[in-house]
């Protein structure tokens, strides 16, 4: 008798589900007619078109009749369609769920690791060893090896971010503070810019929750700092992190102290007030700026910047009229 599920499928070749319908089906078959319910699955395979396909089967050969040999045919015949560093680590994860198969699986997460090594998109290259690491650790309980990997890791790291992305799986996987404040201590020398110093200090309180290491990332981060925007960022990150406003407020006196020409002045004396309504603070830079602008009346300054000042931060028309008085006197 001809069956007219299999009629069906022959009238729909093109059907795009077809893998999926014949899996339903059998699933439906299998405490009925299983028999019939294998039958189907072995045509599921003969539709499986990737490695997804071929991993789900595996699965499913267990689920429905726990067939070590069909899901282990399957998983090999997937080991060969295998080219990203996940689906070989998501074999390797099945091969000792399965099986505990612990040599096969050691093979296939080897081959991971090769994978992203030999690849040319490095971008998330850290944290995809890293991770291999986590699996490593996971699957065979080997803290020795886990450590190699993640020491070997570090190799690859050049960036600020991938450093504390170590310093995290050093804690996560293996409890080892010891090591990942080493590692979060040697990315220093990658710093460019004291952004890289504030993500270090917020990864000190995260991870440890050391307020002392945060501050000093803090500080070190003033090293870094070129221009208004990175001071007041800097401030607002103690306030942010510590709630601490008298350490925001020593962030902009430090940085007065490097500060020599005109328009910084003007743009510090924004700040405090933006940040701390500090009137007292912004007069006087804008003051100082004034000053600087008189006593080098040869000099061109943005006077008309510091007038509009005046009137932005404090509503003082007098004040900015005297300063446009002053811009007469100064060279075009």
């Amino acid at each position: 008798m001809v069956d007219f599920f299999d009629n069906f499928l022959k009238r729909r070749r093109e059907y795009p589900k077809m893998f999926w319908t014949y899996i339903d089906v059998a699933k439906s078959k299998a405490v009925s007619n299983s028999g019939r319910s294998k039958r189907l699955l072995k045509k599921a395979e003969d539709k499986a078109e990737n490695f997804g396909n071929l991993i789900d089967l595996a699965k499913i050969w267990m689920e429905l009749f726990d067939d070590k040999s069909q899901a282990k045919h399957l998983f090999e015949k997937a080991a060969e369609k295998a080219k990203y560093s996940y689906e070989f680590t998501e074999l390797a994860e099945n091969r000792i769920k399965f099986f505990n198969e612990e040599k096969r699986a050691k093979q296939l997460v080897r081959k991971a690791i090769k994978e992203i090594q030999e690849s040319d998109y490095s971008y998330y290259k850290v944290e995809d060893l890293a991770s291999i690491a986590s699996t490593w650790m996971e699957l065979f309980k080997n803290v020795k090896e886990t450590e190699r990997l993640l020491r070997n890791t570090e190799e690859y790291a050049s960036t600020v971010e991938e450093f504390i992305i170590l310093a995290e799986y050093w804690r996560d996987i293996l409890n080892d503070d010891t090591n990942a404040r080493k590692v979060l201590r040697r990315s220093e020398k990658f710093f460019d810019e004291c952004y890289d110093w504030m993500d270090v200090a917020k990864a000190w309180i995260e991870l440890f929750n050391d307020t002392e290491e945060a501050k000093q990332a803090l500080k070190r981060a003033e090293r870094k700092t070129y221009d208004n925007t990175d001071w007041e960022a800097l401030a607002e990150t103690w306030i942010e992190f510590f709630n601490d406003v008298e350490g925001a407020k020593q962030v902009f006196i430090r940085s007065e102290r490097k500060r020599n020409h005109f328009n910084s002045w003007v743009l510090l004396s924004m700040s405090w007030m933006k940040l701390f309504k500090d009137e007292s603070q912004a007069k006087r830079l804008l003051k100082k700026a004034e000053k600087n602008a008189i006593k080098n009346i040869n000099e061109s300054f943005d006077l008309e910047f510091l007038a509009k000042t005046w009137i932005e931060l404090f509503s003082d028309r007098k004040q900015a009229e005297k300063i446009m008085l002053l811009k007469e006197k100064t060279p075009i």
